[in-house]
């Protein structure tokens, strides 16, 4: 039994920061186009657990997935979120608490468009740290 979850992507504000040691923050303009494009171009992307999925070239380790992002839908003054379609292991784990954030990484930059584009969405057991700091998941509605 699969399970839609609306997970954090980016937090709205006026200040962008898309940089890695930071909890990714948009303005409306680049959440509206953010969350098109996706419309326009993917079936979805991939939530993993603990950033594996750019990790697993270095640990050597897979990077399986917890679920599958299938739309994102921007919410002026709250931010980016994706509907995501939880694997029975991913929706399980999120119920126990044993993940108890989400993240999500913004790969290759600009596009040729000069716009962004979410790379991956990770499910992470603690805060990065200050300055990347996860959004709780008992935060979240589930669909």
């Amino acid at each position: 039994h699969m399970r839609d979850v609306l997970l954090p992507i980016a937090m709205h504000g006026n200040e962008p920061s898309l940089g890695s040691d930071k909890f990714p923050v948009l303005t409306s303009h680049q959440g509206e186009l953010i969350a098109r494009d996706f419309q326009e171009v993917h079936s979805s992307i991939v939530v993993d657990y603990d950033r594996q999925t750019i990790l697993c070239a270095s640990n050597g380790m897979p990077a399986p997935a917890a679920g599958w992002i299938r739309a994102l839908h921007w919410r002026p003054g709250k931010g980016l979120f994706g509907i995501a379609r939880m694997t029975q292991k991913g929706g399980r784990l999120i119920g126990s608490g044993a993940y108890r954030f989400a993240t999500a990484t913004f790969l290759g930059g600009r596009t040729q468009t000069g716009r962004f584009r979410l790379g991956f969405a990770s499910l992470v057991q603690q805060r990065l740290g200050e300055l990347h700091p996860p959004i709780p998941l008992d935060h979240l509605d589930v669909a």
